[in-house]
């Protein structure tokens, strides 16, 4: 049986699962445009605008522990199909932000392992919700409605 004071002590699950309060993260939407000849029913040319509307979630890892021959596993899963896994090794300087292009998805798992030679490997886990309006959504004039 589960003991409660372990699984209702914050500070115990921080230190042994989660340490989330160092990740920030923010989302941002990004409306961009571009000009495309295009031919008409009396092949004639027009140049049409398209309109594309993009939503990302950045994340800043506020890591001080991060030494240069350390390993970084990274692993992002969506709830509706975005799946990422891969490793940041060889850093030097400051540690770069990471930026998400959303899509449908309406929560995000991040976990983050820092592998050194020293200790055992240190997790950082968070799960973000995705508000509604950056979530995928369509645009008003798009390639297809010609």
């Amino acid at each position: 049986m589960a003991d409660f004071g372990t699984v209702f002590n914050n500070e115990i699950f921080e230190d042994e699962y989660s340490k989330s309060n160092q990740i920030d993260f923010f989302f941002t939407k990004r409306t961009t445009s571009y000009i495309k000849e295009v031919i008409q029913k009396d092949l004639t040319r027009k140049d049409q605008k398209f309109i594309s509307t993009n939503n990302f979630i950045v994340l800043n890892l506020n890591f001080d522990n991060v030494k240069e021959e350390d390993v970084i596993l990274v692993e992002i899963w969506g709830d509706k199909g975005y799946y990422y896994q891969g490793k940041i090794s060889e850093s030097k300087g400051n540690f770069p932000l990471i930026a998400l292009k959303l899509k449908e998805d309406s929560q995000i798992f991040l976990k983050l392992t820092i592998k050194n030679n020293d200790d055992k490997p240190t997790n950082y886990i968070n799960f973000i919700n995705i508000p509604k309006k950056y979530q995928l959504e369509e645009d008003d004039t798009t390639e297809n409605n010609i």
